[in-house]
């Protein structure tokens, strides 16, 4: 009888230890819950099929799915805090969300504001909306304005196969000029901006060409019925084949580290001042090209080296670069016919 009891006991006891061990996998799961799943004012607790508590031997063990139903509660408070957090970040450099998700970099009224209307945007959509607030891939189809709104136009069709900014016009040429990214180039000297990602410099050659080519269209509005006719320079060849005006300019690259690759036997003494006959082996972790070596041996090394046997390995490499002198669509001459 009592055996029945001890077994009987045991049973409920492993029974017990089963469903903690559950409860406690539930609860590290309703914890560990993705933010992806629910959106909006979706609640995680609303899915949780455990309900009420289980109590033994006088309340020593509570199973209680109030305990799930907390950890669902922060969960779903941590999504909506990262969310508004996010969507408030992105506002302040100009990038805002509308209720159905899409971005827009102007205000109009119709911008998620709201607590409730920022829980109920997407993952996907505030991942969206941090790749492309920096980017300017919105405006490539917008046509570009003059500081007095007017629409502007490339002056010919040469101009606008090689999108000269230097030759514009508000006059509708049929070819309308669209937002593009800045370069260098096309950056007033001492002003840098970020582009998809990248940081440009600017260095002023636009302002230098502009000062330039104003000088020579004042000179010749002095005097009249006079036809002014510009050659230009446009870069021949590419970055990627070279050519023209490209060509292959020296740099260096750092290959990878320097490591001991192994201590070996020489056979012979590895320096004639010393009676050693163990050298150390360095080698490069990127190519694995061995760049130097040191002589090994306790008290009988001299410690004489070869080469480079720590830091960097740095290797000599090339990249298409323009060296003509000149920037792409610069003046090269102006011609003045009476």
């Amino acid at each position: 009888m009592v055996e029945k009891y001890i077994q009987a006991g045991s049973k409920i006891s492993n029974g017990i230890k089963m469903g903690i061990v559950i409860v406690m996998f539930v609860c590290v799961c309703a914890a560990c819950t993705p933010l992806v799943v629910f959106a909006g004012n979706v609640s995680r607790k609303n899915n949780i099929q455990s309900k009420g508590k289980i109590e033994y031997e006088q309340g020593l063990v509570v199973l209680d799915s109030a305990d799930l139903h907390y950890l669902a509660d922060e969960v779903d408070a941590l999504e909506v805090t990262y969310k508004a957090t996010a969507i408030d970040a992105l506002n302040t450099i100009g990038t805002y969300f509308r209720n159905d998700g899409n971005l827009t970099y102007d205000l109009s009224g119709n911008e998620v504001d709201t607590e409730e209307e920022k829980a109920n945007l997407s993952f996907g959509s505030i991942k969206n909306g941090i790749l492309l607030s920096q980017s300017v891939d919105s405006l490539v189809s917008t046509q570009a304005l003059n500081k007095e709104g007017n629409g502007l136009f490339y002056l010919n069709e040469d101009a606008f196969n090689n999108k000269n900014l230097l030759q514009i016009t508000t006059e509708d040429t049929g070819y309308p000029l669209q937002y593009q990214a800045v370069t260098a180039d096309n950056l007033t000297a001492g002003t840098a901006a970020w582009v998809n990602g990248n940081l440009i410099r600017g260095n002023g050659k636009d302002n230098a060409s502009s000062y330039a080519q104003g000088f020579v269209d004042g000179q010749a509005n002095i005097t009249d019925n006079l036809n002014i006719t510009y050659t230009y320079h446009y870069h021949e060849g590419d970055s990627t084949n070279g050519g023209g005006c490209y060509e292959l300019v020296p740099s260096s690259r750092v290959c990878g580290s320097i490591y001991l690759k192994r201590e070996y036997y020489r056979g012979s003494t590895c320096h004639a001042m010393c009676n050693s006959y163990y050298v150390k082996e360095f080698a490069c972790r990127g190519c694995g090209a061995v760049t130097g070596w040191q002589c090994a041996g306790g008290g009988n090394s001299c410690g004489n080296m070869g080469g480079q046997i720590g830091g960097n390995h740095v290797i000599a490499t090339t990249s298409w670069q323009p060296t003509c002198g000149y920037t792409q669509g610069q003046i090269l001459t102006a011609t003045i016919v009476y």
